[in-house]
This record gives C-alpha cells, structure tokens and sequence, in this order.
C-alpha cells in the first residue's frame, strides 16, 4: 500500500479512471496514459518495465470497473455520470443521434424528460455532445447505458463504493480503509483520529499547493512522522531533528531547529511520545 495514495480514499468521490491507477498504485496527477482507448489501442509503453506491469494493471481495473459500472445491479454509487453522443456521423459503421445542446432534437421524448429533471450539464464537443449527470437517478442511468451513448472514465463515484466493490472480488486494496469500523469515542478521545490526521496532511500536501512553503512542507511531514511512528528512544526534539537531517538535509540547522521547537508540544527536551494511535487510546481508558 502506497500511504502517499490515501488521500483519494477520504475524497467524496474519484473517477474510474482514477481509481484504476490506485488500485495499480499509481499516483493519477503524474499519469498521463490513456485507458479508455479514446485516442486509439492502450500502450503501457515505458523503460521501466515495472511501470509498464503496473500500467498494464491498471488498464486491467479500468476495463472491470466500466463493466461494474454498466451492470444494472452495479454496487458503483455514481456522483457524475459522463457520457457522450455523436451528433454526426461520418461513416455507415458510426452510432449517431441527431443533436444540439439547445433543442435535444433527436433524443427519444421520455430520456429528454428524465434528462432535463435531473442535474444535467452539457458541453459541445464538436462531434459529440457530451453530458454531465450530477447524482443521477437509477431510471436515467438505466437509459444511458441502454442507449447509443459512450460511457467515459471520467464517471466519478464514491470510494466507499469503490471499497465494497473490490470487497466483494476479495481484492485488497487502499480502499479497503473505508470500510475499517470508526472506532467510537469515549471522554472526547478517538482513535480515527490517529487514522485521519496523517490522511490530512497528504491531502494537504498533494499535489504540490503553492501556499505551502517548504519550512511548513518540512513542519508538516516530520509531524506525520511522529504521530504514526512516536519518538522512539529518542526524545521528541531529537527525533524530528533526525528526521529533518534525513529527509530535509539541505534545510540549514536554523531552521531545523525552529521546525524542532515548534513541535515541541511538551516544552522539555526529555519527553518521550508514542504513536498518536496508542497515546489516544491510553487516555480513552
């Protein structure tokens, strides 16, 4: 599991496509290959030939996930439904419908209704129309996929979908955290907390936010250090000063010790902390 991949499954929602690359753990903002075969066949194609199996991955979830999706007892809970339609076609062999933003002209009466009762935002294409469809109803969900429409990896739906889907295929993965129990809290103490406060600093953290500068950058990691891993045999201020040396060595010893005596919650240099997790759950007792 790639801890740096945790932050899609506290998102309210992710897309297919997305969520392929992290079952294959892949970071999606640093990957740009195309699984939908939108600009012709899939190529994995890299020098790297551990890159190209987990791209080959990849591709292998995105095809499951769209078939999941198409099946009208998906266990998928749509957030966006994209799709589009060719509105011309330019060979005998092409699926066409007659369209244009404006009038729907060409769309069967009853999909017109649906499509206009619920949240729909259209975009035109050029060739095609295409739509999004915010928290769909199952009866227009159910003419979409009927229809001649192009179903796009960029449908987003929740992640915890995403975990109960791969569940029930058996297939560990990141997602899986969203079905862990919430541990319950008790004299205002919880243990989710341990679990989230490290998430939310990936999130914060990635991809790169340019209101971060790197002294917070540092500040902020070597504190998700400490809360999973606690301080060790060494005092708190000696281990996020080891740390920093390790992962920020060209941080001068200034600042070092500045981002020490920040985290320095106790105010003393002898005290020793565990993980966030036990320390939580010591005081719940």
């Amino acid at each position: 599991m790639n801890p740096d991949l945790y932050h899609y499954v506290i998102a309210p929602h992710i897309t297919i496509r997305d969520a392929a690359l992290v079952f294959a753990g892949i970071e999606p903002e640093l990957c740009y290959i195309d699984l939908s075969n939108s600009f012709g066949p899939f190529d994995p194609y890299t020098e790297n030939q551990k890159e190209a199996e987990r791209r080959c991955k990849a591709k292998s979830f995105f095809n499951l996930l769209m078939s999941e999706l198409s099946n009208r007892k998906s266990r998928l809970a749509v957030t966006c439904l994209v799709a589009s339609l060719l509105k011309q076609k330019e060979s005998q062999a092409e699926a066409w419908i007659n369209i244009t933003p404006d009038s729907m002209e060409g769309i069967p009466s009853e999909l017109d209704v649906l499509i206009r009762n619920d949240d729909v935002l259209s975009l035109d294409n050029g060739k095609t129309l295409q739509f999004f469809m915010q928290n769909p109803s199952e009866t227009l969900k159910e003419n979409i996929f009927m229809g001649p429409w192009f179903i796009s990896g960029d449908t987003s739906v929740t992640p915890v979908s995403i975990a109960e889907w791969a569940d029930s295929k058996g297939v560990p993965s990141v997602f899986s955290k969203c079905l862990e129990p919430k541990p319950s809290r008790e004299n205002g103490f919880s243990g989710a907390v341990a679990m989230d406060a490290p998430l939310l600093i990936d999130a914060l953290l990635r991809p790169e936010n340019p209101y971060i500068s790197k002294v917070l950058k540092a500040t902020l990691l070597a504190l998700k250090h400490v809360m999973i891993h606690g301080t060790g045999k060494h005092n708190l201020t000696t281990a996020i000063e080891i740390y920093l040396e390790k992962n920020f060595p060209k941080l001068n010893n200034t600042l070092k010790g500045y981002v020490a005596k920040l985290l320095n919650i106790w105010g003393t240099k002898t005290a020793l902390l565990p993980p966030l997790e036990e320390y939580l759950k010591s005081k719940a007792k």
